[in-house]
């Protein structure tokens, strides 16, 4: 049953995230979420104009999400401590979803694949390459990094993890540990 602190059309995004997180997008048709939440397809429509819009939602939502968890962790007044937290909610977002997901959406969906590569570039610049320039700023960081290049190249990392099922603990140590000015931690 519906929690009435959700509208359906939350509930339909809800339950949309939770399947195509684990099957993939294709492999979800309308049906199977409407199966799910005890409702028609013409309830569904009432909301949605298609799958497709529901996709465009809901990459939308998910990335409006994980923007304002890193922006708060920004306000963090520890550098070291803001990085590995916007390392830590990076790689838990990308978690959260098969890789199946992310290939749908880019074979699939170009228009919110389109949006996911804005949103990409977006968190590299004002998330991660914010970050890095701050580190420098305050002697923490290496001043000789390039914070641009060190930026894409973090959002990377991250993706190859995810990729290759590598420890995050590992990874976010060795990351951080290459930022760092000798003698600063």
């Amino acid at each position: 049953m519906l929690d009435s602190t959700f509208t359906i059309a939350n509930h339909i995004i809800d339950v949309a995230n939770k399947r195509f997180a684990t099957s993939g997008i294709t492999a979800v048709k309308v049906d199977d979420i409407c199966e799910e939440m005890g409702i028609s397809k013409k309830t569904f429509y009432k909301y949605f104009q298609s799958k497709e819009h529901l996709v465009v939602i809901l990459v939308e939502k998910i990335f409006n999400d994980i923007f304002n968890q890193l922006y708060s962790a920004q306000k963090n007044h520890d550098i070291i401590a803001e990085t590995a937290t916007i390392f830590e909610l990076v790689f838990t977002f990308f978690n959260q979803f098969s890789l199946v997901f992310f290939e749908d959406i880019k074979t699939q969906y170009p228009h919110s694949f389109k949006f996911l590569v804005k949103m990409k570039e977006k968190m590299i610049q004002e998330i991660f390459e914010k970050n890095i320039k701050e580190g420098i700023a305050l002697g923490i960081y290496n001043n000789s990094l390039n914070a641009k290049f060190i930026a894409k190249w973090w959002f990377e990392v991250i993706w190859l993890a995810y990729l290759q099922n590598y420890s995050f603990e590992d990874v976010r140590i060795v990351f951080i540990s290459g930022l760092i000015q000798s003698g600063k931690v």
